[in-house]
């Protein structure tokens, strides 16, 4: 009973995705950002236990939480930049195994300043996540369905922070408060694995859309390495469809192709034109 009411969920959502690449693209995205807010629900359940630990009261407990968000804030503009840079998809593996290490020295901080330290280091960490989110969303999904997906993808927030309040909850009522981190931290590594394994980076400026009902995000045949030149961000030179002489092809007004054929049709040479058939793209 239990099976068929989790297919028919999986094949619910898959729908309203538009299709299995699309869901899994989602999953992932959503996932991050779960994760970048885990860590609010974590700190908020252990708020007691860590008040008793470190001996401290609402105002600096409150610091705790802030210290987080403040670096997030500041750390978000650098990361921004560095997203429109690099591969995104190495960025975030990179990031969420970062994250992964400042949790585990949350849970074995010793101090309160300690503890604020981490806490910076976690929310500088986090900064990475909507930046490359709302990086990849735009490439993998074209302009008149975004809104609709980002706000499935944006859903991953609220997720995360409930998810991490839970767990770190029960877990803090069983092992103590410490071994709350070190659950976060295990659950994050499984995210980088499955990030890195099933979220393909695409082409930069729209060039890999996820069209509905595809099963497969990876990249397109016969395009892997012009998108791989994209997303490097190396220019990538239009080739001609055809003879420059013979005008099959439909070049732009400052490709190669047209410049040649503007100073053919001056010259009167149809030697200059044929050169185009040289041109390497």
């Amino acid at each position: 009973m239990a099976g068929k009411w989790i297919e028919r969920l999986k094949a619910r959502a898959i729908a309203v995705a538009g299709g299995p690449a699309r869901a899994q693209v989602i999953a992932l995205l959503a996932a991050v950002l779960a994760m970048a807010t885990a860590d609010r629900g974590c700190i908020s359940a252990v708020a007691d236990q860590l008040k008793q630990a470190f001996s401290i009261d609402n105002t600096q407990f409150g610091l705790v939480l802030a210290a987080a968000s403040f670096a997030t804030a500041i750390g978000v503009l650098p990361m921004g930049v560095l997203v429109d840079r690099a591969a995104r998809k190495s960025i975030l593996a990179a990031a969420i195994l970062a994250w992964t290490g400042a949790m585990v020295l949350s849970g074995a901080a010793t101090s309160y300043l300690f503890l604020i330290l981490t806490r910076i280091l976690v929310g500088a960490v986090t900064a990475v996540a909507w930046p490359c989110v709302a990086s990849l969303t735009g490439d993998f999904f074209p302009a008149r369905e975004r809104a609709s997906v980002y706000g499935l993808i944006l859903a991953g927030e609220f997720v995360g922070t409930g998810a991490g309040f839970f767990i770190s909850g029960e877990v803090s009522a069983v092992l103590g408060w410490r071994w709350s981190f070190y659950a976060m931290a295990a659950i994050s590594l499984g995210l980088a694995a499955a990030l890195w394994r099933f979220l393909p980076e695409p082409a930069r400026g729209g060039q890999g859309w996820l069209e509905r009902g595809e099963s497969d995000p990876g990249p397109r045949r016969g395009a892997g390495r012009q998108r791989r030149r994209r997303a490097r961000g190396r220019p990538i030179r239009p080739r001609c469809a055809g003879s420059c002489t013979t005008g099959t092809s439909n070049p732009g007004p400052n490709s190669s192709c047209a410049r040649i054929r503007r100073i053919a049709a001056g010259s009167g040479r149809s030697a200059i034109a044929c050169a185009c058939r040289a041109i390497a793209c």
